[in-house]
């Protein structure tokens, strides 16, 4: 292999090792804002609305995270992504799922929504 291969393989690693944590992180950020916006359900009203963006379609974003963190409390979320506490939300068995999941090692949310929706 040449040494422009070997520069060119290494870069893309490094690439991909960033971009998988630029994910982690963005899945952690999920969390801590829906979080905050179930803490913000204890403000009064004109406190909450200087805090928030006024964008519809960030607030819809902020509503679901807002959600996941109602459905899933700390003491229950896995070591999966946001996205897939996401699908299992509302399913009745939810945390049979989540724990399947771990077991399965699935972290794909497409593939739990199909697998439920069987």
């Amino acid at each position: 292999m040449s040494h422009t291969k070997a520069s060119l393989i290494a870069q893309a690693n490094d690439f991909i090792n960033r971009f998988a944590n630029a994910l982690e992180d963005y899945d952690a950020l999920k969390w801590r804002l829906g979080s905050l916006m179930v803490e913000s359900n204890l403000m009064p009203d004109e406190m909450y609305s200087q805090v928030l963006p006024a964008s519809e379609k960030m607030m819809h974003v902020l509503r679901q995270y807002e959600e996941c963190c109602e459905k899933w409390p700390e003491g229950e979320r896995a070591n999966l992504s946001w996205s897939i506490h996401w699908v299992l939300r509302n399913h009745p068995k939810r945390a049979e799922w989540l724990q399947m999941c771990l077991e399965k090692d699935i972290d794909c949310p497409r593939v739990v929504a199909e697998m439920i929706n069987r």
